[in-house]
């Protein structure tokens, strides 16, 4: 059985430490544990992020709505992920999406208070922080880059760089055709052209609702 002290050691801002800086932490912190069923809320979007959450165990479902609900863009988090911790210091605070247990799930959670004497402890912990937020801004740009601008192609990508963790699976943006078009003042024909773009720079597979042909489902690869 797998042992509390390599689950931590296994989570993505715990990498590198070793077991006596593990140690340490458990002696030091309150550490929470909480069990989710399916279908739980494990975060809800517009709540203020006061803990780093990390699933231990199961995997829980991210998505968030656009465009007054008329788009929404879906994840798989897998074991290990931790749930949005960049909202946890600067100006916006508020989760952007809501997390729900697939099955049953194992949250560990840190409150920011504990966590930031965390940081504050050892450099280690710090360098896998910055890591983290550095690959979220650096994500993005590589996304970007073989994209037109302004183009539909770039702002599906964009979505998915703005909300998606690398701990994450079935990144998928969901949206009826016609309000993709209205929503770039685009032809239908002019979306079918972009969709194949996304298609053959193998950014994503494109599927449709066999009950309602005019939804798409973006599944986004990169």
């Amino acid at each position: 059985m797998i042992s509390m002290y390599e689950i931590i050691m296994s989570l993505p801002l715990f990498k590198g430490t070793s077991k006596q800086q593990v140690s340490c932490f458990l002696e030091q912190t309150n550490i929470e544990f909480i069990k989710y069923n399916e279908g739980d809320t494990i975060v809800s979007a517009g709540e203020p992020c006061t803990h780093i959450k990390y699933i231990i165990s199961g995997n829980a479902l991210l998505s968030t709505t656009l465009h007054d609900g008329n788009v929404s863009f879906s994840q798989i988090l897998d074991p290990y992920s931790v749930i949005m911790p960049e909202y946890l210091f600067g100006m916006h605070t508020a989760y952007p999406a809501t997390v729900t247990a697939k099955g049953e799930v194992s949250i560990m959670q840190i409150i920011k208070r504990q966590y930031l004497d965390l940081l504050s402890s050892d450099p280690i912990f710090l360098i896998n922080y910055i890591n983290y937020l550095a690959y979220r801004a650096q994500i993005r740009m590589k996304i970007y880059q073989p994209l037109p601008m302004n183009s539909l192609s770039r702002w599906i990508c964009s979505v998915a760089g703005n909300i998606a963790d690398r701990h994450a699976n079935n990144n998928t943006l969901t949206a009826q055709k016609n309000v993709l078009c209205t929503l770039f003042k685009i032809t239908p024909e002019q979306l079918d052209s972009e969709l194949s773009y996304l298609t053959d720079i193998d950014k994503a597979v494109i599927t449709t609702d066999a009950s309602d042909p005019g939804l798409l489902s973006i599944h986004l690869k990169f």
